[in-house]
């Protein structure tokens, strides 16, 4: 107040013999200035932890645009890009938050980033600080998977933003709006197990393995697929067509705005992010997907956790392993190099639509460990940030990782070798897929009857309004 006295004082002796209409112009021009301690962004937070939200000029909803659904929005200068925001206000996180799934450079994560949280009886947004969590697994380089958290104020604990936005200053204003998802533990999940895949990439478009891979995993459990495509192939993109139309597989648009990995690799314009942002996938699809799925189930293409022993379903499976928030599976290769298997070398279905599962049998005989390329199946409440290979955060309240032994359950790895002398390792026959051989055959064959019958109606009817 003596500060502003002392100003007030100055602004009335320069008004000098301005009238009286005069001096309560410049009156109310120099109220309506701000103090000088809120010109500039601060990080002040009150006792809870929350940022401040009164000093900025309000922004209201109406001057900033909804972005659209599965497009990235630059923050910064090029410098971070945020895909889809989720509202998660589950027991073992502790207080209320937004998060927000976000690609970011390590150079940018010592700046002040700022979230504008939207509500619907709101007129303007609630500006408070953001946080950064990074995942860990950038590998060197320019940009790494993130989560900025936003923690909601104290009177709005309780209540989901319908948007949010995130900037680099606190007064800073933003130019779109991510839509926020709330998330819950699911209490009627939809599926049993849904199927979280590694982004489609270089263009795929092997409709065989496609076709493997569903028929394959829905025999062992999965309801649901979910595919983050970066690119595919014509081939492939009619088979996802297909199966979108039964409700079975939900397609992600994931149209990164960095430079990815190119083959044949282009030294000249290296990629930026780590195999097509495949982190930041997975974690979208475990919060996108958490509170309809009892389980879900990470895996690439060329990958299955396939039940051992006298269990031929997953929920068999973990029926008989010790509870936990995820369960981790160790990896085997089994080298595609190597020579089919003289049992079904010459079977003319399985040579057609090229099954892998039942052609090669051959694996390494030492498993990979624990962490070391394991997949998991998770329990989507318990889990705060998912990896590669296992969980990179639980909730407070989640009991870990169970460590399934091989006799349980494994991860049959079917890709070509990763260096040359990988042909000569040690190895063993493993013919535990044979024992589903009649299902494999005959379920892939009607899903290629299917889609084929679906793309001639499809023909037929364009062909009709023409």
């Amino acid at each position: 107040m003596r500060l502003q006295s002392v100003r007030l004082s100055r602004v009335l002796l320069l008004c000098g013999a301005v009238n009286v209409f005069g001096i309560f112009a410049v009156l109310r021009l120099y109220l309506a200035r701000p103090p000088d301690s809120a010109q500039s962004a601060d990080r002040k937070y009150d006792s809870a932890g929350h940022g401040e939200s009164a000093r900025c000029p309000p922004l209201r909803q109406s001057a900033v645009s909804t972005a659209s659904v599965g497009e990235w929005q630059t923050v910064g200068d090029r410098e971070a890009f945020v895909y889809s925001a989720y509202y998660d206000d589950r027991p073992g996180i502790g207080d209320s938050r937004v998060r927000v799934l976000a690609m970011t450079t390590d150079n940018f994560a010592e700046k002040l980033f700022v979230c504008h949280l939207w509500y619907r009886d709101k007129k303007s947004s609630v500006v408070v600080d953001a946080a950064s969590s990074y995942f860990g697994e950038g590998h060197e380089k320019k940009y790494d998977s993130t989560f900025y958290e936003c923690l909601l104020p104290t009177a709005d604990q309780l209540t989901a933003p319908r948007g949010v936005s995130i900037v680099t200053a606190r007064c800073e204003r933003a130019t779109y709006v991510l839509d926020v998802h709330p998330v819950r533990a699911p209490v009627e999940p939809t599926h049993d197990f849904t199927l979280c895949v590694t982004p489609l990439n270089f263009r795929f478009d092997n409709h065989n393995q496609l076709t493997e891979m569903v028929e394959v995993n829905r025999m062992f459990g999965a309801t649901k697929f979910v595919f983050y495509n970066y690119s595919s192939g014509h081939r492939v993109g009619e088979y996802l067509r297909a199966m979108k139309h039964e409700q079975l597989v939900d397609v992600i648009p994931w149209p990164l705005p960095v430079f990815v990995d190119t083959w044949p690799p282009n030294d000249m314009q290296p990629p930026e992010v780590h195999y097509f942002a495949q982190v930041a996938a997975l974690n979208d699809c475990l919060y996108r997907y958490m509170s309809a799925s009892r389980y879900i189930v990470f895996t690439d293409l060329d990958e299955f956790i396939v039940p051992q022993g006298v269990h031929s379903t997953w929920i068999s499976m973990l029926s008989e392993a010790a509870p936990g928030g995820a369960y981790m599976f160790r990896n085997a290769f089994f080298w595609r190099d190597w020579p089919d298997d003289v049992t079904f070398a010459n079977t003319e279905a399985v040579r057609r639509h090229e099954l892998v599962t039942l052609l090669k049998t051959k694996r390494q005989e030492e498993l990979n460990s624990f962490y070391e390329r394991s997949k998991c199946i998770v329990a989507p409440p318990s889990v705060v940030a998912m990896g590669v290979h296992n969980v990179v955060a639980f909730a407070s309240d989640a009991s870990g990782h169970v460590e399934v032994e091989p006799s349980l359950g494994m991860v049959h790895h079917y890709r070509s070798v990763l260096t040359p002398s990988d042909v000569d390792v040690a190895n063993t026959r493993d013919r535990r897929m044979h024992s589903f051989a009649s299902g494999i055959i005959r379920k892939v064959a009607r899903r290629h009857r299917h889609v084929d019958g679906y793309l001639k109606k499809l023909r037929l009817r364009s062909t009709k309004e023409m």
